[in-house]
């Protein structure tokens, strides 16, 4: 079993993943998990005081198609078709902990699952996703080298 941990440079993020405070943790390539950090903004805050659910739901996209590009070998991208997010706990502004694990990937179906944690360890949510897997073409793709859309989706992925 391979297993990695690596740092993301915030500046290389996509913006979206930039906004959530994305930091990959570590990678597993054959297991096909990964987990990473995000920082929970006082922004992210609706008027009770506590993250908004869009936030932690688009934390959750975030860390399972991580964990199905790394698992992938970085030749597949899983725009998701749909994602069910079960909110156990109120998640407030700080460091949260997310896990994206591959339950099974093809070329043609891919189910993937998250859990969202916060810095004690309670469960504060988990989903359950059907993306539909992608082959990254050869060349150019989004007016990108493959090599810069790799690093793009996943700029710890230098590290697995």
């Amino acid at each position: 079993m391979e297993n990695r941990s690596a740092k993301t440079e915030p500046k290389a993020l996509p913006p979206a993943s930039r906004t959530l405070g994305l930091r990959i943790i570590e990678t597993d390539q054959e297991a096909g998990r990964v987990t990473a950090e995000f920082e929970a903004r006082q922004e992210f805050c609706n008027p009770l005081g506590i993250i908004q659910g869009g936030f932690l739901v688009a934390m959750l996209d975030e860390v399972m198609a991580i964990a199905a590009f790394v698992h992938s070998r970085k030749t597949v991208l899983v725009p998701t078709l749909e994602i069910k997010v079960s909110f156990l706990n109120a998640a407030r502004p700080g460091t949260l902990r997310g896990v994206g694990e591959v339950v099974r990937l093809s070329k043609s179906v891919a189910f993937l699952e998250g859990s969202l944690y916060d810095d004690r360890g309670e469960l504060l949510a988990r989903a359950s996703a059907r993306p539909s897997p992608s082959p990254i073409p050869a060349g150019r793709t989004a007016n990108l080298p493959r090599q810069a859309l790799i690093q793009r989706v996943c700029p710890a992925c230098q590290a697995c």
